[in-house]
């Protein structure tokens, strides 16, 4: 037996226990047992009529005056017959009720009916009502951000009662109102089995099990199947897009508008592209269900590639080991490359031709093995060849720069060059050295200037070169070890006569001083390594060089203009230094 039956079977025997009226004299008189019946239960209503017994006693329950808030159409509200009469003593007998579940609470009147048609009222008495569900909750399907409640109505014994506890998974969920669980903006979380359970003072109801559920149309759909990318003059091309058993309608969307139609199939289009549309357009699909409204799938970027813009070139420098122009560029941005072209303007002004071609997957860096860098400065253009075959504009020049010097009076030394051109930076580099392999920066300059007079050279075979830096750095792969990011003139090379430096120990000799067509070179004592001579004019340029192989060498000098030249004996870094004369036999 439930808990709320004891309870209740004991409540009537507490109050037939303890609350009676003394049985008169009177043929009529009564008594009650108890003033109050709970539905739900088989009840007794205790009741004296005096010495008077009659046959075919029966008592009715009449509504008095109730308590109904809750507008329940299927609630009990007339009245109650007993179903059995028992005599209980001499003079009373007890009348059984089965009050129904879901009988409206509130004061009744009983009425007793006598064979001859004799009615007599008895004492008001209450019925009172456990907690009742009159309307209970349904599973919900919903979709998601939509705020969805659990309605259920239940009856109590007044306006606030029954007491309400909603569960969720069998936890407390204590968000209700007024009876019913709203859940606002539903998550994946808040799915699963909802019940309430209801009380009051004479017992405790629970509702049915209920669920909460997703439906399936809001899971993710992917995006659009079909070409991502393909070169312009394409005239259509075809897509599909995952059924949804929940859908009831696909809605195709093409951004922008201008950029083609759509021939719409359900869960395939066809898009017919407006031939002057190029950049990227959006693809997606509404999907449709009469529930949950649309829902969309992922976006497709197709690209249509646009006339392809021109590159650009980071910096054209000198190559360390060839001593020719290299020219350097960036990947980066650049992703439908299949190939770059390299230009260099041709003897016309303004006219480029092609010198050579990069692989994409290559370093991107070009050695021109055909450029003077000694001799001029030279201009570049690149172009990359797209992944629709077209070749795009070539890309600003960039000119490189290039370095002549000159011995002035007093032997300083005057430097000219060309400046550089393709790109802003701030500042020249001037390096100078005995060796082309021991340069030291000498000074820095505006890159506005482009002369340079060294007042305080140092004597001897001297070297000069002009660099400058790309400011933003330069990457022609990410994993590039060498910096590529500085540009370097050619190297001119100057001699400073010094008293020091004269052939003081006659290490070497040559003659006939003055040369006409020859002149010979004899060294006098060993020197280590390769031995090397280089010839000057009185500018510090030089006009001849070579080795001494085997002690001496004929030096070929009708080539030479008459006149005082300087020759330079080079050895394991060891210089001597001689003065001879070019002249001219007279017949």
């Amino acid at each position: 037996m439930k808990a709320s039956k004891i309870f209740q079977m004991m409540f009537i025997i507490f109050l037939l226990s303890g609350i009676c009226l003394n049985v008169n004299s009177q043929n009529y008189s009564y008594h009650v047992s108890s003033d109050s019946l709970i539905a739900g239960d088989t009840t007794i209503y205790r009741y004296g009529v005096g010495y008077y017994n009659p046959a075919g006693l029966q008592a009715v329950l009449t509504p008095h005056l109730l308590n109904y808030p809750w507008h329940c159409t299927v609630c009990k509200d007339d009245s109650i017959f007993s179903y059995r009469t028992e005599l209980y003593s001499d003079s009373t007998y007890n009348f059984y009720f089965a009050v129904p579940m879901g009988t409206i609470p509130g004061i009744y009147r009983p009425t007793f009916l006598f064979e001859e048609n004799f009615v007599v009222w008895g004492k008001h008495l209450n019925i009172y009502t456990p907690p009742f569900f009159y309307q209970q909750p349904v599973d919900i399907m919903v979709c998601s951000e939509d705020t969805v409640a659990f309605e259920l109505l239940a009856m109590g014994n007044d306006v606030n009662d029954p007491c309400y506890q909603w569960y969720h998974n069998d936890i407390k969920y204590n968000d209700y109102y007024k009876g019913d669980a709203i859940i606002t903006n539903p998550q994946l979380q808040d799915t699963g089995r909802y019940y309430c359970v209801i009380s009051n003072s004479f017992g405790v109801d629970t509702s049915f099990v209920v669920r909460l559920d997703f439906l399936a149309l809001n899971t993710y759909f992917g995006t659009p199947v079909g070409p991502a990318i393909f070169c312009p003059g394409t005239e259509s091309t075809a897509y599909l897009m995952l059924s949804n058993p929940l859908a009831t309608g696909y809605q195709w969307k093409l951004l922008p508008e201008t950029s083609g139609t759509i021939e719409q199939h359900d869960t395939s289009a066809i898009i017919f592209w407006d031939p002057d549309f190029s950049g990227i357009a959006e693809l997606y699909v509404d999907v449709i269900n009469d529930i949950c409204g649309a829902t969309s799938s992922g976006v497709l970027k197709i690209t249509i590639p646009e006339i392809s813009p021109p590159p650009e070139i980071c910096i054209v420098g000198t190559d360390e080991e060839t001593g020719k122009y290299q020219i350097v560029w960036e990947k980066s941005g650049i992703k439908s490359a299949r190939l770059f072209r390299i230009y260099r303007e041709s003897n016309m002004a303004d006219v480029y031709l092609e010198i050579g071609s990069i692989d994409p997957g290559e370093l991107c860096v070009f050695i021109d093995l055909t450029s003077a860098p000694n001799i001029l400065s030279h201009r570049y253009k690149i172009s990359y060849i797209d992944s629709c075959g077209k070749e795009s504009e070539l890309s600003e020049y960039h000119q490189t720069m290039h370095l002549a010097a000159n011995l002035g009076i007093n032997n300083v030394v005057n430097l000219a060059w060309s400046e550089y051109k393709g790109i802003p930076f701030p500042t020249y580099d001037l390096y100078r050295g005995n060796y082309p392999d021991s340069m030291k920066l000498l000074i820095q300059v505006p890159s506005t200037v482009t002369s340079f007079t060294d007042e305080d050279p140092p004597s001897g075979n001297i070297y000069y070169q002009v660099g400058m830096s790309n400011p933003s750095g330069c990457n022609p792969i990410k994993k590039a070890s060498q910096n590529y990011s500085s540009s370097r003139s050619n190297l001119v090379q100057v001699f400073i006569s010094g008293t020091e430096e004269v052939n003081e120990d006659h290490l070497f000799a040559i003659y006939p001083n003055p040369a006409d067509e020859e002149l010979q070179i004899h060294l006098m004592n060993v020197l280590n390594g390769e031995i090397h001579y280089n010839i000057h004019n009185t500018t510090g340029m030089l006009v001849q060089e070579g080795m001494i192989t085997e002690g001496s060498v004929k030096v070929d000098v009708k080539s030479l203009s008459p006149g005082l030249y300087i020759i330079i004996i080079s050895a394991d870094r060891e210089m001597f230094f001689e003065k001879f004369v070019v002249a001219r036999k007279s017949f």
